[in-house]
């Protein structure tokens, strides 16, 4: 949902929907905020902890998957 509220923010029903879902999901949603805020802040660790946490909370998320695996990548980076 937030993904698609990125490219239409003004839409009401959309709007709507997605705070619906995020009070039933509040846990999910505080821990990948917070895994951003952390990432965004440059502690590379503690937001891997947040995005593995959110992973765990609801398996299927991309974006805890995303955010995994651009924090691997980052402190595993690849060997020519």
């Amino acid at each position: 949902m937030d993904k698609v509220a990125i490219k239409y923010p003004s839409d009401m029903k959309l709007n709507q929907v997605r705070a619906e879902l995020t009070t039933q999901a509040a846990d999910f949603v505080k821990s990948v905020r917070t895994a951003q805020q952390l990432e965004e802040k440059g502690l590379t660790g503690s937001s891997l902890s947040w995005y593995l946490k959110a992973q765990n909370q609801y398996p299927p998320s991309e974006y805890a998957k995303e955010g995994i695996h651009r924090l691997v990548a980052k402190i595993l980076p690849e060997k020519p």
